[in-house]
């Protein structure tokens, strides 16, 4: 009787999956059932081929229900072609012929309900094996699925941690202003990955999700490139920064609390946070938080942030803080109802310091407004950036006659002094461009022309002139200064010593002959005086003025620094060098 249903199965050139198409296994006998289930799956060699992915022989053995047709040339599910004909159409009907997308799209299927059943059904017709047995072993595979899906997601999620960690290094946007499939730009952390796909297939296709929508579970529909998913990693990501952070603050001995202003995007106040701390010998400084401070800067309100903060660490804290660094203004700075001064009561080794380089910063900058005369320079000399900042052309004129002046920074003055070296440097160039302006009008716009013949004017001033020669000279040496006091490696006596070689070069700048110097090339370059008012008698004065402002100012900023000459002490670099 099995022989001879042998033969009549494999009538149509033993192509058991075509009869089944023709009849199903439903239709047959009891007996052509058992003998059916008994037989091997039809296994036969097929020359399938997508894209870059070929058809392996191998994949019988690792699938225990897949099956072949030659005359169809397509795989199919032998269970499911046996007891649910016509459930997964790719997989009973048309057949399977995809192999780029083969392994993930069986991932799926053998996770269907039908499947599933199917497969129970088949290893269970008409053995006697128990069912709780059987039962056992679906459960265990569909366990191994889940597992491998599991696996396959966090693969995918190490590639998107690593764009993740890329685009916080460099300080990246993650989102674009349009993220759509059509768009050319979908933001940073989109094309990232789109890149990473390239070399990956199976990263490629879970980004574009590509997987059949009536087989899709929600584990393998995420993609792990959301939105909400790129926030999470970087709080992740500050956290793991913000504790090992903390965790070097604990295990040091001292630390110090650096706190400046700064505005947000919204034009907001905010605290900046920053310890200071050894490690393996070195100072390094790590950044804490921002903390709001729009709605209350009183010195009270800071003193409770800055409190709050030293609290999270423990009590520890009350004998590690040796030093506090804020700016110079009265709400942190101020010996009676200061922050330093109201963070002392719970502190009493937090000395305070104020940044040697910001009070440099404010030397420049105050000893200048001090003097109406100089104010009214700076603010003529601004005019210069203001004229190239405002037109790409002018720039480009400038920028043809080897004249780059710079855009300065309102709260740093020391880069006033690039601008003063330009115009120092380029004077009679300068005169030329501009002179080329107002001479050839009809290149230019109004306000250009404008501007070009008010600058000329100031370049043909000589009080003008004579103070681009005066704070040239100051700004030469002040800029040596300032980048000593920003060098990390600058021990404390280092500065110190170079400060008081500031002061004693403004004092000795302070003499008749200097000024004779200045005041000569300052004629060499415009010219004597035209107008009476303008005696050398009255430039002497005003230079004068300006060397004693900035003497006066340099005392009173810097007048507490040799009290921290102990902090050499503590520096491990200078152990053998420090006298006792």
């Amino acid at each position: 009787m099995a022989q001879i249903h042998a033969r009549e199965i494999g009538a149509a050139e033993g192509d058991l999956v075509h009869q089944f198409l023709m009849k199903s296994f439903g239709a047959r006998s009891s007996a052509e059932q058992r003998f059916i289930v008994q037989q091997p799956r039809p296994r036969p060699s097929l020359n399938l081929k997508t894209r870059d992915r070929v058809f392996q022989d191998g994949w019988y053995d690792k699938k225990d229900w897949l099956c072949g047709s030659q005359g169809r040339k397509a795989l199919f599910c032998w269970p499911c072609l046996l007891f649910r004909p016509g459930i997964s159409r790719s997989w009973t009907v048309t057949g399977y012929t995809n192999m780029h997308s083969i392994l993930s799209d069986s991932r799926k299927h053998i996770k269907s309900n039908s499947h599933m059943e199917s497969y129970k059904i088949w290893k269970t017709f008409d053995l006697h094996e128990r069912v709780d047995v059987q039962l056992s072993r679906a459960r265990r595979e569909e366990i191994d699925c889940h597992n491998e899906e599991v696996r396959q997601n966090r693969e995918m999620l190490k590639t998107i941690i690593e764009a993740a960690l890329y685009l916080l290094k460099q300080e990246l946007a993650f989102r674009g202003n349009d993220e759509s499939n059509t768009s050319l730009n979908r933001g940073n952390c989109g094309e990232l990955l789109e890149c990473f796909s390239k070399f990956d297939s199976v990263f490629e296709r879970r980004l574009h999700r590509k997987l059949a929508e009536n087989e899709r579970s929600h584990l393998s529909a995420s993609t792990g490139a959301s939105p909400y998913i790129q926030n999470d990693l970087i709080d992740r990501t500050n956290s793991v920064i913000d504790d090992q952070v903390r965790r070097e603050i604990m295990d040091c001995t001292f630390i110090s609390i650096q706190a400046d202003e700064t505005t947000d995007v919204s034009a907001g106040g905010q605290l900046g946070f920053i310890f200071g701390f050894g490690r393996k010998g070195d100072i390094v400084e790590g950044f804490i938080k921002f903390a709001g401070v729009s709605s209350d800067g009183a010195a009270l309100a800071i003193s409770d942030l800055v409190r709050d903060l030293l609290n999270g660490f423990g009590e520890s804290l009350t004998q590690k803080l040796v030093m506090q660094t804020y700016d110079g203004a009265t709400v942190m700075s101020g010996h009676v109802g200061g922050v330093q001064t109201i963070l002392q009561q719970d502190y009493p080794y937090a000395y305070f310091f104020h940044c040697a380089a910001h009070r440099l910063n404010l030397v420049l900058s105050q000893s200048a407004s001090s003097i109406s005369v100089v104010k009214v320079f700076f603010a003529n000399v601004s005019a210069f950036s203001n004229f190239t900042g405002l037109s790409s052309k002018r720039k480009e004129h400038l920028s043809s006659k080897g004249i780059e002046i710079p855009h300065p920074s309102e709260t740093r003055w020391h880069y006033r002094s690039r601008i003063i070296n330009q115009i120092f440097h380029r004077y009679h160039i300068l005169q030329v461009a501009l002179e080329e302006i107002t001479e050839h009008p009809h290149s230019w716009d109004d306000m250009t022309i404008s501007q070009a013949d008010g600058l000329l004017q100031y370049l043909e001033s000589f009080r003008f002139c004579f103070l681009i020669v005066v704070f040239q000279k100051i700004f030469e040496q002040s800029t040596i200064l300032y980048s000593i006091l920003q060098i990390k490696t600058s021990d404390f006596s280092l500065g110190v010593e170079k400060i008081e070689n500031f002061v004693l070069f403004l004092q000795t700048s302070r003499d008749d002959a200097v000024f004779h110097e200045l005041y000569a090339s300052t004629e060499a370059l415009v010219g004597s005086p035209v107008s009476r008012s303008d005696k050398r008698q009255n430039y002497k004065q005003l230079y004068f003025e300006v060397i004693d402002a900035t003497i006066s100012m340099m005392q009173e900023r810097f007048q507490d620094c040799r009290n921290f000459a102990f902090l050499d002490l503590v520096n491990p670099n200078l152990f053998f060098t420090v006298e006792r």
